[in-house]
C-alpha cells in the first residue's frame, strides 16, 4: 500500500510540473507580445501618482498654461500695482516657465521678461526691457524756439526755497555745476514759497518768511553761496526757521554788510522779487517747483540730471567735452 502511495505521489507532482511550465510559458508569451507597452504606462502613471502624492505638479498641458497666467497676473498686480496685463507668449523649458509681458503701472507702458518655476510657480526672475526714447526723458521742452541766452553764455534759473528739504539736499550739487560751467552760464536764482508756503500761509509772521526775503536780498551779492550754507546749516542744527537775528548772523559771517541788507529786508524790493520770481516759474516751469533748473528759458531740468542734460544741449562747451 506504501509504495503504490508514494508511486500516486510522484504521478501527481509530474502533472503539477507540467502545469507549471505551460502557464509560465504562456505568461511569457503574453509579456513578449504585449508586456512592454502597458508596463511603461503603467509606470508613468504610478510616477505621475506619486508625484501628485508629495505636491509635486506636474509642469505641462494647458490647464497648468493658464494657471501661469493668473498667478502671474496676481502677483504683478501685488507687487508692482501693474493693470490691464497682457501676457504675450510663454514657453516652458527644463521646469521654468519664460514670460513676457505688458501692462500698465504709474509710471505708463512696462514690458517685463519674467521667469517662474514650473513646480511651485514662485518668480525666480524679473528684467524689464526698455524702449530707447528719441529724446532724453530728463529734459523738459517748454515749447519756446527762441531762448534767452545772451551772448556766449547759457542762461540758466535756478528755483529753490530757503527751506525745502529737496533744495537743501542738491545744494551741494547745484553749487557744483555752477562752479564747473561757471565760464559758460549766466546763472540767477529764483527764489520760490513751496515747502515754506503753507507755515507762511498758517502764520503771516512766521519766521519761514524771514528767510524769502534775505534771500533775495543777498541772491545777487558775491557771498550768497556762503550764506545759503550758513542758513542750511543753522536750520539742520536747530530743526526751526532762523529768527531775523539768526539770519543777520549768517550775513555777518559771510562778510556781508548787515546794515545793507537790513534795509534791504525792510524796504518793498524783495516782496517785488519774489513775485517777479513766481510769474517765471509759472511761465517756464508751469507749477512753482523746487528744485529746479530752467536753461535758456527752453529746457526744465532737475538738478539731479542736470549736468548730463546740459552737456546733451551744448556738447560744444569745453568742459563738456572732458
Amino acid at each position: 500500500m506504501i509504495g503504490e502511495n508514494m508511486a500516486k505521489g510522484k504521478r501527481q507532482d509530474g502533472k503539477i510540473g507540467k502545469v507549471k511550465k505551460i502557464v509560465h510559458s504562456v505568461k511569457e508569451k503574453i509579456k513578449e507580445r504585449i508586456g512592454f507597452p502597458y508596463i511603461l504606462l503603467f509606470s508613468i502613471v504610478a510616477i505621475i501618482i506619486g508625484l501628485f502624492v508629495l505636491g509635486i505638479k506636474i509642469p505641462f498641458g494647458e490647464e497648468n498654461s493658464s494657471i501661469v497666467d493668473s498667478k502671474i497676473v496676481k502677483f504683478l498686480n501685488l507687487y508692482y500695482g501693474m493693470i490691464n496685463i497682457t501676457v504675450n507668449n510663454k514657453t516652458l523649458e527644463n521646469g521654468v516657465w519664460k514670460i513676457n509681458i505688458n501692462g500698465y503701472t504709474s509710471d505708463g507702458i512696462v514690458n517685463f521678461d519674467i521667469q517662474m518655476n514650473a513646480n511651485d510657480f514662485t518668480i525666480t526672475k524679473i528684467s524689464q526691457n526698455l524702449v530707447i526714447p528719441s529724446k532724453p526723458t530728463t529734459i523738459r521742452e517748454i515749447g519756446r524756439e527762441i531762448g534767452c541766452s545772451v551772448g556766449g553764455k547759457k542762461t540758466v534759473d535756478i528755483y529753490i526755497d530757503p527751506y525745502d528739504p529737496w533744495s537743501i539736499r542738491y545744494d551741494g550739487e547745484i553749487d557744483n555745476f555752477l562752479s564747473k560751467f561757471s565760464d559758460s552760464i549766466r546763472p540767477t536764482y529764483r527764489i520760490l514759497s513751496t515747502y515754506t508756503y503753507k507755515y507762511v500761509y498758517q502764520d503771516p509772521n512766521s519766521n519761514a518768511y524771514l528767510a524769502l526775503l534775505y534771500y533775495e536780498c543777498t541772491k545777487n551779492e558775491d557771498y550768497f553761496k556762503t550764506f545759503k550754507s550758513c542758513v542750511i546749516s543753522k536750520y539742520g542744527e536747530k530743526k526751526d526757521f532762523l529768527t531775523d537775528a539768526e539770519l543777520k548772523e549768517c550775513v555777518r559771517q559771510s562778510n556781508g554788510k548787515v546794515e545793507n541788507i537790513e534795509k534791504c529786508v525792510a524796504d518793498s524790493y524783495p516782496m517785488g522779487e519774489l513775485r517777479t520770481d513766481q510769474r517765471f516759474a509759472e511761465t517756464f516751469i508751469g507749477t512753482a517747483t523746487t528744485p529746479m533748473y530752467v536753461v535758456d528759458c527752453k529746457y526744465v531740468i532737475y538738478p539731479l540730471y542736470m549736468e548730463n542734460a546740459f552737456c546733451y544741449l551744448y556738447p560744444e562747451i569745453e568742459k563738456c567735452k572732458e
